[in-house]
């Protein structure tokens, strides 16, 4: 395959990838707001879930066709991106402010999930193991923290499911008198109508998530074969091109996700998203594909996952002390970005 005709098959799985994300988010957050749940909790889960299925179907497919090294560094590459540049960006276009949950729950576990990775994955370090791999006995230790922070969120939220009230049928109605017959008679009509319409519009969310997933899983495709072309064909290593060219394009609707909502006034679905994506990658993303197949790590991105950890703190600290990402934080956050792509393409 030629390079020309491998850019071509990373832009159109781009565009396909990022079109099916934004309908799954629209759809999914359409979903939440119909059984009232909180925007925290839709961006942690919902929004973070939808925004990084790009990365779940890159991610899995690399594995299955052996592309380890895409596989791994579309996941650390994403989640550095996420919160140096994403955040930064978002932060550029308006401080955005941290709530006490996101800061005293939801980055400390991020910040686990960092550290997960690290002490899973570079057995060589930790166990004295030849090489470095995520086992099935990993991914099975990744998706049950996964099961767990689902069930944190939840259940264990102080800002759980909303409007679950339930109003009695007689609600507003004087103790001992009745509505008329034919009032009775209309109010059951225009609820059934109403639910009927409810019931034809979830059927509509539903069946364009399904469409958005087939052209999520067919843009992942079109990426893993191009971007594994080019590397091939510029003698590059595929962790190098998972954590750039990958990851930038993939954490595409998080920036434009992340942006809306700022520009919205709903900072807890900006922040909740990236750091429910950066969850999402790491405990579920890279326990599905190491459980369909082991993820063995032939080049040491040490470095990058002491990275990751150290702005996942960075951000903690930041967030706690002031209860806001300012403008200057985001400038920060994008200059150790920047030194960062400098250092992994010098390091090539």
């Amino acid at each position: 395959m030629s390079v020309f005709l491998s850019i071509l098959l990373v832009i159109a799985g781009l565009i396909v990838l990022i079109k099916g994300a934004d309908v799954l988010v629209d759809q999914s957050s359409q979903i939440a707001k119909r059984f009232n749940v909180s925007e925290r909790i839709i961006g942690l889960t919902l929004v973070a879930f939808g925004t990084s299925f790009p990365e779940l179907s890159i991610s899995v497919i690399a594995a299955i066709n052996g592309s380890d090294g895409i596989a791994i560094g579309n996941v650390v590459g994403s989640n550095i991106f996420n919160i140096a540049v994403v955040l930064g960006i978002i932060a550029l276009v308006r401080p955005i402010a941290v709530s006490k949950s996101m800061i005293n729950k939801d980055i400390p576990m991020a910040i686990l999930t960092a550290v997960a990775l690290l002490v899973l994955l570079f057995d060589t370090i930790f166990t004295g193991a030849a090489v470095n791999q995520l086992s099935r006995a990993d991914a099975l230790i990744f998706l049950l923290f996964f099961a767990v922070f689902l069930y944190y969120t939840f259940y264990k939220s102080d800002a759980n499911l909303n409007g679950n009230v339930v109003i009695p049928a007689n609600a507003g109605t004087p103790k001992g008198s009745a509505k008329p017959i034919s009032s009775l008679s209309s109010t059951h009509s225009v609820q059934g109508d109403s639910r009927l319409r409810g019931n034809k519009s979830l059927i509509k969310n539903i069946a364009l998530i399904i469409l958005s997933l087939a052209g999520v899983l067919v843009g992942a495709e079109l990426v893993v074969r191009g971007a594994g072309s080019i590397a091939d064909a510029f003698g590059m290593s595929h962790v190098l091109i998972g954590l750039t060219i990958v990851a930038m394009g993939t954490s595409l609707p998080e920036i434009t996700t992340g942006i809306m909502a700022v520009l919205k006034g709903k900072d807890d679905i900006a922040i909740g998203n990236v750091v429910g994506s950066c969850m999402f990658n790491v405990l579920f993303i890279l326990g599905v594909a190491s459980l369909i197949t082991p993820i063995t790590l032939s080049v040491n991105i040490l470095i990058d996952v002491i990275l990751l950890i150290a702005l996942s703190v960075f951000l903690f600290f930041t967030s706690r002390s002031k209860g806001h990402i300012s403008r200057g934080e985001g400038v920060f956050f994008l200059v150790v970005y920047v030194a960062y792509f400098i250092y992994i393409i010098h390091r090539g």
